[in-house]
């Protein structure tokens, strides 16, 4: 049987209600709760991370998207280790190293295939805006704000297709044993199959977020955990053989 015939026969995603995107928040917060001080500690690693790619080289930028796979499977492990009981460790976002390590490369390859697409079809528009482009403690001038914005909006619009087919794609692999091919078309196929409540999800974390400014971002310090429960009580609804919550209620 060709690979091609593999990946029709892959079990649908649920589709589920759009109210579930609250639900999602609420399962993650509740797994939040069972040990708050090593999520923080797991969150702000992820987050130093990230910003050190951001500001580093270029190469630095290619080599974290490569390996970001591997850390959100670390994620996904730590969250189904609370999940069942288990303590959680601050080394636990580097776990999925030990595991499933080459297909959850292989996710990140194929990412860093569509950044480098996605880079080379902005440049077709000429020079984008960036914060680099705006000069420290000044105000960006009108047409830096109209770059920015249009560069901004064509990255996400072009990125937003692998990003859906990357959300769930770690956990496929690591948890269900799926090629990486195969578990990005299932996360793919299970984001868009689910996007009202993705949207309303997505909804309550920009609120989130906005309040989080009025702490001075200490706000942050809970949302960004709670965030990442989210995305395993999502893929939990949307994937696991039983469709149960983290509460034990139903998921339809």
């Amino acid at each position: 049987m060709d690979k091609d015939t593999v990946i029709d026969l892959l079990p649908e995603p649920r589709r589920l209600k759009a109210g579930r995107g609250w639900q999602w928040y609420v399962q993650g917060f509740k797994l939040f709760r069972r040990q708050p001080g090593m999520w923080i500690v797991l969150a702000l690693q992820f987050l130093v991370l990230a910003l050190l790619a951001s500001v580093l080289p270029a190469v630095a930028a290619i080599a974290y998207t490569l390996v970001s796979p591997v850390l959100s499977a670390g994620l996904f492990l730590a969250a189904k280790q609370c999940d069942i009981g288990n303590k959680v460790g601050p080394l636990d976002l580097f776990a999925a190293f030990k595991s499933e390590v080459k297909p959850l490369l292989r996710i990140g390859f194929i990412n860093v295939l569509a950044v480098l697409l996605v880079t080379v079809l902005l440049s077709l528009f000429g020079n984008q805006g960036s914060l680099a482009d705006i000069t420290p403690g000044t105000l960006p001038t009108p047409e830096q704000m109209k770059s920015l914005y249009l560069h901004t909006s064509l990255n996400l619009i072009l990125m937003t297709p692998m990003i859906c087919a990357v959300w769930f794609a770690p956990a496929l692999v690591l948890f269900e044993g799926y090629t990486p091919l195969e578990a990005m078309k299932l996360s793919f196929t299970g984001v868009c199959r689910n996007w009202q409540a993705f949207l309303v999800s997505g909804l309550i974390t920009i609120v989130l977020c906005v309040f989080s400014a009025f702490t001075l971002l200490l706000g942050l310090l809970i949302v960004l955990p709670v965030m990442m429960l989210m995305q395993y009580a999502a893929y939990q609804e949307i994937f696991e053989v039983t469709p149960i919550g983290i509460d034990g209620a139903s998921a339809c």
